[in-house]
């Protein structure tokens, strides 16, 4: 019975052993599993670094708080399966522990079999390590569990792995969005800045254009004050030439007044004096012609005397041949009285000749004085010619002076109109490109308000997006160092593993050799138990009351 029990405790230590194996097997194979998922988590977690660099270098990363939950629950999860892994592996030590304590029992078993223990003893071991399996069954089971869990974990950090990817892609589309909407706020800035520029340009234009037209008005001013200016200085001209017309007519009639009265009284006074002249003249011909003619009827009747004489001499001449003395005496007087009539009559004649002399010299002076004064008058003609033609081209020119002063009045007028007009039409235009200016200030001074406070929002969203970036950075840093010395303490542990595999191989071999001789012993033991029970047997028929 004993040996039956030792054999049951020995196939229950197999089984046991065996399980033991199984489960190490199983931790071994869920080992490298989580070993082989750790690489993958790390090249995930390394993939996941990477983009998030990249995001951080484009700044271009976008994160939500339950990211940094996620990351920080992924954290915790990974902290959970290394505690759990330690745990696992303090379960494997304890079971490699316990199979060297059964094998340090079954070396004490084997070293010395007089040393073996009571069945008391035996059973209470029995207990004890039945006690023991059922701890170890239990610690399994909730090893198992905790694996199950941990799958599940594992699972939910993979799908959670797959939502930050998700995320991060949907971050990625968020930041592309932001970029698109970045470029376009660029676009749009820059097309507001050609705008403004276009503005300026037209601002410039406009300047330009208002200066050009000031120059224009300027000079219209000055043309409409030089027309102004010439139309004083012309109402003046006109105003000194029509004084000194005024003037020159004053001096003129006056000149011509003093001139026909000293005319008039100089041909008063002439013709006074030679009407005198001309009547004493005229009363000295008209004395000298009745004195001619006194003169000339004694002329006349002398000559007839004279003819009668000259037919009484040529008769007597002819025909008597002698006179007396009273004849010659009567002839003698009438010669006498012939000669004096002749000298008389010369004197007459002479006389005559200088009263003739005298009235051709007085009709000669007259005629020389009023040839004088037609010459005066002919030069006072002329000169009042001239004057009227001075007047006249005087008039003409002021005519055509006041023909230039209304055109120029007209055209002043026109051009009054003009620069009324186009200081109206400037004036507009300023009101008007005023308003355009203040409409496209007011719009360039809301776009510039709207594309600053964008652009603050932006730069405050881009800092807390560097924030977090930074502090998801960071926490990764602190993550990949954590999954570092992780991987280092994986690695070792793995290498510890794998030569602890070797070893636990290298005794389970020696374990299984063991067993195949602890059979062997066992055997030899269970035919020396029925041998000893055979005996015993018979000893017990030999002695009945020998208690067992």
């Amino acid at each position: 019975m004993d040996v039956a029990q030792f054999e049951t405790v020995i196939a229950d230590y197999e089984a046991i052993v065996k399980d033991l194996t199984h489960e190490l097997r199983i931790i071994q194979s869920e080992h490298r599993q989580l070993k082989e998922k750790i690489p993958l988590l790390v090249g995930e977690n390394q993939r996941i670094l990477e983009e998030l660099k990249h995001y951080s270098s484009a700044k271009q990363l976008r994160e939500s708080v339950a990211e940094e939950e996620l990351i920080q629950n992924l954290k915790l999860q990974i902290g959970l399966v290394l505690k759990e892994k330690d745990q696992v592996t303090q379960l494997w030590r304890k079971a490699n522990r316990s199979v060297e304590i059964l094998e340090s029992e079954l070396n004490i078993y084997k070293s010395d079999t007089t040393e073996f223990f009571p069945k008391n003893e035996y059973f209470r071991i029995k207990e004890k390590y039945e006690e023991n399996i059922r701890v170890l069954d239990v610690q399994l089971k909730a090893v198992q569990k905790r694996l199950e869990s941990k799958n599940l974990e594992v699972k939910t950090l993979l799908q959670n792995a797959t939502d930050v990817s998700e995320s991060l892609k949907a971050s990625d589309s968020k930041i592309t969005d932001l970029n698109k909407k970045i470029s376009d706020l660029e676009d749009a800035c820059e097309h507001c800045n050609r705008k403004s520029k276009e503005k300026d340009k037209l601002v410039q234009k406009i300047m330009e254009q208002n200066s050009e037209y000031k120059e224009k008005i300027i000079e219209a001013i000055e043309v409409v004050q030089a027309a102004l200016n010439e139309k004083d200085a012309s109402l003046l001209r006109e105003a000194t030439i029509r004084s000194e017309m005024k003037k020159m007519n004053d001096d003129l009639d006056r000149i011509i007044g003093a001139i026909e009265e000293k005319c008039n009284k100089d041909i008063v006074v002439v013709k006074q004096d030679a009407e005198k002249r001309y009547t004493d003249l005229l009363d000295n011909h008209r004395k000298l012609q009745d004195e001619l003619n006194k003169k000339i009827l004694d002329i006349e009747k002398m000559q007839a005397k004279n003819i009668i004489l000259q037919n009484e001499i040529d008769r007597f001449s002819l025909g008597a041949t002698g006179t007396d003395d009273s004849r010659t005496s009567k002839l003698l007087i009438l010669e006498k009285n012939l000669e004096s009539t002749f000298q008389k009559l010369l004197v007459s004649e002479k006389h005559n000749i200088q009263v003739n002399a005298e009235l051709d010299t007085v009709k000669n002076d007259m005629e020389q004085m009023a040839a004088h004064y037609e010459r005066v008058l002919k030069a006072k003609d002329v000169e009042r010619l001239s004057l009227q033609n001075s007047i006249n081209q005087l008039e003409s020119f002021i005519n055509e002076k006041d023909i230039s002063i209304k055109s120029l009045s007209n055209e002043l007028e026109r051009q009054k109109d003009k620069v009324s007009n186009v200081t109206k039409d400037f004036e507009t235009y300023v009101e008007n490109q005023n308003k355009v200016m203040a409409e496209v200030e007011n719009r360039k001074y809301e776009s510039t308000a709207l594309f600053k406070e964008h652009i603050k929002e932006l730069e405050a969203e881009i800092d807390m997006k560097e924030k977090i970036n930074k502090k998801i950075l960071e926490e990764t840093k602190d993550v990949i160092t954590k999954f570092e010395n992780g991987i280092r303490k994986l690695k070792h542990e793995t290498k510890t593993t794998k030569k602890e595999n070797i070893v636990l191989k290298t005794e389970l071999d020696n374990n299984q050799k063991k067993m195949s001789y602890y059979k062997d012993v066992l055997q030899k033991i269970a035919a020396d138990t029925n041998h000893i029970t055979s005996s015993h047997t018979n000893l017990q028929h030999v002695q009945p009351n020998v208690p067992s």
